[in-house]
């Protein structure tokens, strides 16, 4: 299978002629806490993210086994996409391992001194994406006035005061608290 790269924000992709080389990191990293004497302390080790290292080559024309365009332009397209791709999602399909999903492009150096072809030296890195929820918590005040069983949902009527009350209400405030707010 080709290395290829699928923008799933556009649908668009990039195939590759060939891989050069292709690696993978997963670093870990180990919490550290600072104490008055001594070395610091660790308590658990943070487990980062994927890593994708790939060096790949693209040329005017692809290669026999490569699906592609054949176009004079397709190596400025290749450019393109790739600047296109900075902070999108992508799904990468390695040669080695398969395919990586929610990859994020964070550098895409490339050699242009060849005439017919470049080679790029690319690195992922494959994020956990995190969902967005709404989470109710049961209060946990009483509702004055309410029978034992009934509590305060956490809602308050709200009225709208002019400068002066505002400014009386500040000040008993001030009183109140011995100078602090």
């Amino acid at each position: 299978m080709p290395f290829t790269i699928l923008d799933t924000e556009t649908g668009q992709q990039l195939i590759f002629d060939t891989v050069l080389d292709e690696r993978f990191d997963q670093p870990a990293a180990p919490t550290q806490h600072p104490i008055a004497d001594g070395n610091e302390v660790s308590d658990h080790v943070q487990v980062g993210n994927q890593m994708i290292f790939v060096r790949a080559l693209l040329g005017r024309s692809p290669y026999l086994n490569t699906p592609g365009e054949i176009s004079p332009q397709r190596m400025q397209k290749a450019v393109e996409f790739l600047r296109d791709c900075l902070g999108h999602r992508l799904t990468v399909t390695t040669t080695k391992r398969g395919t990586f999903t929610n990859c994020v492009l964070l550098r895409a150096p490339f050699t242009d001194d060849l005439v017919d072809r470049h080679v790029y030296d690319l690195e992922f890195q494959q994020v956990q994406i995190a969902s967005i929820g709404t989470v109710i918590l049961a209060p946990l005040a009483r509702v004055e006035g309410g029978s034992d069983n009934s509590s305060d949902s956490g809602e308050q009527a709200t009225e709208t005061t002019d400068s002066e009350t505002d400014s009386n209400l500040t000040s008993k405030l001030f009183n109140l608290t011995g100078g602090r707010k």
